[in-house]
């Protein structure tokens, strides 16, 4: 029989079938039903979706989780007395552990589109920047086919530019 359940250094009735998010701690405190032959009574218990075997708790009356993750889980808790036949508790203790809101599907898929349309975004920019550059590039070379090149368009950096103009030769 489940007594207690303190998460996170926070009790819980045991008929609370849900425990909040990002639960770091877990302890649930059992006992037996019989409790004349308390001295001779053994444990074992299992937390169906953490544990994959029974773990013997010999006398102990308690056990302890740590970072468990978002899910249903069900506790089992079994005891003998002496080395009589295990007697499984009639009501395990099924409950779940909220998960984060970083922890649900329909965030990580709102991660995957946010991250998708940055890519996209970042592709177009440079795209855009790629095709501007291009057309730059096209119309000084029209300029210079046509001999339209002037004075603000020729680089300032000491560069010496030669234009050949259909009747004359021009060095800057």
């Amino acid at each position: 029989r489940i007594e207690r359940v303190i998460a996170d250094d926070r009790a819980f009735a045991p008929s609370e079938g849900r425990l909040p998010p990002l639960t770091a701690r877990l302890q649930i405190d059992y006992t037996s039903a019989k409790l004349s032959t308390a001295s001779r009574v053994r444990f074992r218990f299992k937390l169906e979706g953490n544990d994959a075997e029974w773990i013997d708790a010999g006398a102990r009356r308690q056990a302890f989780y740590t970072n468990l993750p978002p899910g249903a889980y069900r506790f089992r808790v079994a005891a003998r007395i002496g080395g009589g036949e295990w007697m499984e508790s009639a009501e395990p203790w099924a409950f779940s552990i909220r998960p984060a809101v970083y922890q649900t599907t329909w965030f990580s898929g709102l991660c995957i589109v946010a991250l998708a349309s940055a890519t996209w975004s970042a592709w177009r920019y440079w795209l855009h920047q790629v095709r501007r550059q291009h057309a730059l590039v096209m119309a000084e070379r029209v300029r210079l086919v046509h001999g339209t090149v002037t004075i603000d368009s020729i680089p300032q950096q000491g560069t010496r530019l030669a234009i050949t103009v259909p009747h004359a030769e021009v060095s800057v």
